[in-house]
């Protein structure tokens, strides 16, 4: 049978097989650098079925798999197949030596360990949506069950990259996104399990950059745990971009004394390409054990595409292990316009470049991306 994956980031925008990803201390307002980066104060709190297996398809169909990476509800139309038990995955919450997929093993450079922060391996649903082709099945890989705190697609990353930084010795850890983002939510609870302090770059609006963000979503979450949070402009993020953002942090608080990691934006690099790697090596243990129904093959993964390191990291891996499925990224942002150029503002491309050139440069630095981990 011909199969479909889907991986997706909006719980209300169902895909193939979606997988649902949910993705310390206080700072004095001051000046970073030249881009002032207002601060805000530290928030004062404790961080702290039997599947039910569908009718026999007598014919061929297209199945697509969708990976869904916010919290979704489950409807009584789904199936779920959890499957694949986490054989020899160490105790949570813990730090551990780390042996690639066969596969995978010419990669450079390889992970030598990994920390346990994810609820592995996801369950799979099967989605009945209306309107279906005849031939099309739609599957949700439930990345959005990750862990209560974590959750979300960002968490397979993060198992590389704290890790790391803790190997660096490293006591403190930084990262950027926007003011309610996910991926800076994952990094501040993942860091606080770890005893790392976490710093986070937050992008907002010019009107309010000078204010408290307040508790509001993610934000209660970061201050909970500690995070020290700070605002910067999306005026000032362009002019400076998440690496230049990422260095001024730097370079203050080793002056003061401390051994930061930057993680980059959406934890996407070549290490954090690894969450996926081990992704598609957790869906063929699936696969190959029955444990979707039967269900051996899916024909495309469809995932929504942010900073580029989930796509890198599962188009690489997909490739290499044989899975001979397609993969297939759709734009977070929301409109195509937007995507490419806001994704970029990471690199200070000036705003003058064509749209154009912008999605060129995004294809090319996403594919640099998955190359950099080949084997020289």
């Amino acid at each position: 049978m011909a199969m479909a994956s889907i991986i997706g980031h909006c719980p209300n925008r169902p895909s193939v097989l979606l997988a649902s990803l949910l993705q310390n201390k206080s700072c004095n307002s001051r000046a970073v650098g030249e881009s002032r980066i207002a601060s805000i104060h530290q928030f004062s709190g404790e961080g702290g079925g039997e599947l039910r297996r569908g009718q026999r398809v007598r014919r061929a169909r297209r199945r697509g798999f969708g990976l869904s990476v916010t919290r979704s509800m489950a409807g009584s139309s789904e199936q779920e197949v959890r499957g694949g038990e986490s054989v020899g995955r160490p105790e949570m919450l813990t730090t551990a030596s780390y042996s690639p997929p066969s596969w995978a093993s010419k990669l450079h450079p390889l992970p030598s360990q990994f920390c346990t922060l994810g609820q592995f391996p996801t369950p799979i649903h099967r989605w009945n949506l209306p309107g279906l082709p005849k031939d099309t099945e739609v599957w949700i890989k439930r990345d959005d069950l990750t862990g209560m705190q974590l959750s979300g697609n960002k968490v397979r990353k993060l198992e590389f990259l704290i890790a790391d930084a803790k190997a660096q010795g490293a006591d403190c850890v930084i990262t950027i996104g926007g003011i309610q983002s996910n991926h800076c939510r994952a990094t501040a609870v993942a860091a606080k399990y770890f005893n790392l302090d976490c710093y986070l770059i937050l992008r907002t609006s010019r009107t309010v950059v000078e204010q408290d963000p307040g508790l509001e979503g993610n934000l209660l979450v970061e201050r909970m745990v500690g995070a020290h949070v700070s605002l910067v402009s999306k005026e000032e993020y362009v002019q400076l971009g998440s690496v230049g953002l990422g260095k001024l942090l730097t370079e203050k608080l080793k002056a003061e004394g401390r051994k930061p990691y930057v993680i980059p934006v959406g934890g996407s690099n070549s290490l954090g390409t690894w969450g996926y790697i081990e992704f598609v090596k957790e869906l063929q243990g699936q696969l190959e054990g029955g444990k979707v129904s039967g269900i051996k093959h899916f024909d495309d993964i469809v995932m929504a595409c942010g900073s580029g390191g989930t796509t890198a990291g599962l188009a690489l891996a997909a490739h290499l292990s044989n899975l001979q499925t397609k993969t297939i990224q759709v734009s977070g942002c929301n409109e195509a316009y937007n995507g490419p150029r806001f994704t970029l503002m990471q690199f200070a491309i000036p705003q003058s470049t064509s749209t154009s050139m912008c999605r060129g440069l995004l294809m090319g630095w996403m594919l640099a991306l998955s190359l950099k981990t080949l084997s020289k």
